[in-house]
């Protein structure tokens, strides 16, 4: 849900059904999967987790992306999704799906990706990966990549996805 709107769906869908806040029908979009919403942008993500697909109001799939893994952490904030998997991976995709960063994470005896997000500017991203130990890591921008700028070990680990973020200034 969003403010120009939601999407009706069954549990297992070929069909959703974008409406607007009065519940009135704008479109429907041929795509199976289960919609969210993240960073004011409207995303379907596939029934096994291994695609994500960012589509419009009209129901036009904008672009799509296929992993090997399955998905384990998706976030928007400004131009860019941060996007994680179970097997450790990390990317960043720009707003035509084109990647701009991409790591695989092994500082753990199991990479996994439990959470991460990127700011609304793009200068910073933050990931919770890992199982003995479990991290979390503060990454900044440096040119066209990043770099880890801090990394904390969490006294109890999660064993489920962590919600990460950061204040719309960026800062925190």
């Amino acid at each position: 849900i969003d403010e120009e709107g939601f999407i009706n769906y069954s549990r297992q869908n070929d069909v959703l059904i974008v409406k607007d806040p009065g519940g009135h029908f704008l479109s429907k979009i041929e795509h199976p999967g289960y919609p969210f919403f993240t960073g004011n942008r409207r995303f379907i993500l596939s029934y096994d987790n291994n695609d994500v697909s960012e589509i419009n109001l009209e129901g036009n799939i904008l672009w799509q992306k296929t992993y090997s893994a399955a998905l384990s952490s998706v976030s928007a904030a400004g131009s860019l999704v941060f996007t994680g998997t179970v097997d450790g991976g990390i990317q960043l995709i720009d707003t035509s799906g084109e990647l701009v960063f991409s790591k695989d994470i092994k500082s753990s005896r199991i990479n996994v990706v439990y959470g991460g997000s990127v700011s609304i500017d793009g200068e910073y991203m933050v990931t919770v990966t890992g199982i003995d130990p479990q991290l979390i890591t503060l990454w900044s921008k440096n040119g066209n990549s990043y770099q880890v700028n801090s990394t904390w070990s969490l006294d109890s680990e999660l064993r489920r996805h962590g919600i990460t973020g950061f204040s719309d200034d960026g800062l925190f």
